[in-house]
């Protein structure tokens, strides 16, 4: 099982941004993700930080590849595109 640790946020032009460490028992990587204020609004709608939605990304992101197969930079809007499934499923995750 993996360790999700988010970093500080950064604010940004309408949007955040973390670094984010994935620890696994053999391995540490480190991303960049990038969370839009609309993405935060349509699937947190205010009820939670946005770290914790970045948190809920990551744990998504991992039941679809290995972290080592990461891109290391992301976007949330481009995962909407390529898993439609996250609108159902992330709100659930918090």
């Amino acid at each position: 099982m993996a360790t999700i640790h988010i970093g500080e946020e950064m604010e940004m032009i309408r949007c955040w941004q973390y670094p984010v460490r994935i620890q696994t028992r053999r391995n540490q990587y480190e991303f960049t993700v990038r969370l839009d204020w609309s993405d935060y609004d349509h699937w947190s709608h205010g009820r939670v930080s946005p770290s914790v939605v970045v948190d809920a990304v990551m744990r998504f992101m991992l039941t679809k590849q290995p972290p080592e197969e990461m891109s290391e930079r992301f976007d949330c809007a481009k995962l909407r595109m390529l898993y439609p499934e996250m609108d159902e499923v992330l709100p659930g995750m918090f």
